[in-house]
């Protein structure tokens, strides 16, 4: 297996620090043979492999024990830029920083991606992210063609029109169908936005989405959050941030800066994550000084889709921060988090930030998240890295997936596997239609992790 730098039986994890699993090989990918080398290595020794990308989806999805993990992070080259078609191909190890570097000064931009551009663009596709334009759904709506080497080792164009069904199967199948080698994505102009943000509360926030969001095409970019400040306007008192389309791209796109502020981010960050008073505080700042009520600026789609993310790394062996996510509709976005505000106070969750955003439901997928309108909860929490903390939060999770679901909501799978295996089959009762693509493609169940072995291996394989 010459060409890729191979580290032989090490313990691989992901960015919390929580998922450490030992494997056999990890193969640091720069061509395409050296996908095809490995797969051919694992075929004879019988071997499970499983791809890595930035290591964010916090689920298990990196690694099966004794396995091969496929580090595709080298592999992040940006191909090329169609400006007039609006479209660009990529391999999937570039970061969405890489793309955004590439297409700016086009005059172009990313449509949909987390609200981080510090993914990988495969990794994205793996768990069909969604992001902060509710003019779109998950990151499927703007892939136009895959490109994929099957555990055969034969490469194969996928889209809409050229094989749906394994198209549709690769878009948010965790890595367990075939390896995203490149893919071809839809852009948007790197529109003026004018930033606006009001207070609300989250009563109000479903008929603010009705009458304010849904169905207009010049808010390109929204979200609200809701307080952490422990006391009587926990998860009451909230506000909207909405980037609202007021100018064509400009002629010569502002370079893109590098975050600023990392520091004095952190200081604030880490009070909050170590008392109410720094929760308190920081609530504060958020509304006067980073997202100050009644703000009106202005900045290119670009620009704006680069908020502050670097501050919060953290290289702790007693806590991680972890993210959660529930998707329930509108009408029971209320219950839902008079539920949550229950669960969380009675477990004394250290609560760091509550996201909201809003997504069109979708269901082309085997393991769509969001078949209704929604509003999306993003939670942003610490938890202890000790046994019965974890236990804990397992107990507490469990409670939040139970109370997302009786409000016909649902819950994200990248996080932490605390979910109980029926819980999965209620919340993803199409995941067979996952398995059937998957023994046509990879009969021999070569692509695993332990998501796979703890949610889908049929139970006459050992699951």
């Amino acid at each position: 297996m010459a060409g890729e730098t191979i580290r032989a039986a090490e313990t691989v994890n992901d960015v919390t620090g929580l998922n450490p699993i030992e494997v056999t090989r990890v193969v640091r990918v720069t061509t395409e043979e050296d996908v095809r080398r490995a797969l051919r290595y694992a075929d004879e020794r019988g071997l499970p492999v499983s791809m890595a990308g930035a290591r964010h989806s916090q689920g298990g999805h990196t690694g099966a024990r004794d396995g091969i993990v496929l580090d595709m992070s080298a592999y992040d080259r940006v191909l090329a830029v169609n400006a007039e078609r609006r479209v660009m191909r990529v391999q999937a190890g570039a970061t969405w920083a890489d793309v955004q570097a590439a297409v700016n000064p086009l005059g172009l931009a990313v449509a949909v991606m987390q609200s981080s551009n510090i993914f990988t663009v495969g990794g994205s596709i793996a768990v069909n992210a969604h992001g902060r334009d509710p003019r779109y759904g998950p990151v499927l709506d703007t892939v136009t063609e895959i490109r994929v080497m099957l555990a055969s080792g034969r490469v194969v164009e996928v889209s809409r029109r050229r094989q749906p069904k394994l198209f549709e199967a690769m878009v948010g199948s965790y890595g367990l169908i075939g390896v995203i080698l490149e893919a071809e994505l839809q852009l948007v102009g790197n529109a003026t936005l004018e930033k606006r943000v009001e207070s609300i509360d989250y009563r109000d926030y479903p008929d603010y989405l009705r009458d304010r969001i849904v169905g207009r095409d010049d808010v390109e970019l929204h979200f609200g959050r809701l307080s952490i400040a422990p006391g009587d306007d926990f998860l009451r008192d909230g506000y909207v941030v909405d980037h609202v389309r007021v100018g064509s791209p400009p002629e010569s796109p502002p370079s893109l800066k590098p975050e600023a502020h990392r520091f004095r981010n952190r200081l604030v960050f880490d009070l909050s994550r170590e008392s109410d008073l720094g929760k308190s505080v920081r609530w504060e700042l958020q509304q006067r000084v980073v997202d100050p009520v009644d703000e009106r600026s202005v900045a290119t789609r670009n620009e704006a889709m680069r908020p502050p993310i670097r501050f919060l790394e953290r290289d702790s062996d007693e806590d991680a921060d972890v993210l959660q996510e529930y998707f329930v509709p509108l009408d029971r976005f209320e219950p839902f988090i008079d539920s949550m505000r229950t669960i969380l106070a009675e477990h004394d969750v250290n609560v760091l930030n509550v996201t909201l955003r809003y997504l069109p439901g979708f269901d082309e997928t085997a393991l769509a998240y969001a078949s209704r309108n929604s509003v999306a909860v993003v939670l942003y929490l610490n938890v202890r890295a000790d046994a019965r903390s974890l236990a804990q939060a397992r107990r507490w999770t469990r409670a939040l997936i139970d109370a997302a679901l009786d409000n016909r909501g649902n819950y994200y799978l990248p996080y932490l596997g605390f979910a109980a295996r029926g819980q999965f089959q209620r919340a993803y009762p199409d995941a067979d239609r996952l398995l059937e693509v998957k023994n046509t493609f990879d009969p021999e169940h070569r692509f695993q992790n332990r998501f796979y072995r703890q949610y889908l291996r049929p139970r006459d394989q050992g699951g």
